[in-house]
């Protein structure tokens, strides 16, 4: 099988394909021909397309896998989807007026976000609390967040709004795949350039300490 994202149509989708050539059957003979995959896919060649509006409501709650996601995936996640929710009501009003450079404070406590995280972000998820602290790691490397505990952070959570584009007439999937690249983008550079920065003072030579000659009580009454 073969499969693609194809935006250049008026609704983007994904599109499952059979290889063609030597290949293996489906096994599906027991179905009616008509909804069987071997013969659509195989002996008519056509392709099957799953719409944005077929898995939006699906993927809403099925963002991570059991398997652990980059630290800047999980990052862009907790960033787009959840960060705001622990606002306080006046920090959400200075949010919303958009200035990229206000700082809203964050405590977070990982066991209390895990649990959010696992019962009403992810029905029934399986996140681990490592996943989290890898994550929260790579926010405090951008300078976006700062450990305080074994078990809290403080998360620099700002208005990103502004460097993100605002799309117009394209379709929902499209415009959330698109908007989710740009974050990951703005963070994974606030990410690398503060480790660039870390690495160049780490590397810059320390300033060598000039000796003093030693003198005696002689020469020193000689010098002008």
């Amino acid at each position: 099988m073969e499969y693609f994202y194809n935006t250049s149509d008026t609704e983007a989708r994904y599109v499952f394909r059979k290889f063609m050539g030597e290949n293996r059957k489906f096994r599906d003979t027991f179905l009616p021909e008509n909804e069987s995959l071997e013969y659509i896919l195989g002996d008519c060649a056509k392709a099957l397309e799953c719409f944005p509006r077929h898995f939006m409501q699906y993927k809403v709650n099925q963002v991570l896998c059991n398997d652990k996601p980059p630290e800047l995936y999980t990052s862009v996640f907790l960033w787009t989807k959840v960060f705001y929710s622990y606002l306080s009501e006046e920090q959400k009003k200075d949010w919303t007026r958009g200035n990229p450079q206000k700082i809203q404070k964050i405590l977070i406590n990982y066991n209390e976000l895990l649990d959010n995280l696992n019962q009403n972000y992810i029905i029934d998820g399986n996140i681990r609390k490592g996943w989290i602290i890898d994550a929260i790691c790579f926010l405090e490397i951008a300078n976006l967040a700062k450990r305080e505990t074994e078990d809290q952070a403080h998360i620099y959570f700002k208005n990103l709004n502004k460097f993100v584009g605002h799309r117009h007439h394209i379709s929902e999937g499209v415009a959330e795949q698109e908007e989710f690249g740009e974050y990951g983008h703005l963070i994974a550079n606030e990410f690398c350039e503060n480790k660039n920065k870390a690495k160049k003072l780490k590397q810059r030579p320390k300033p060598k300490t000039q000796k003093l000659k030693q003198t005696t009580l002689i020469e020193e009454s000689q010098e002008p």
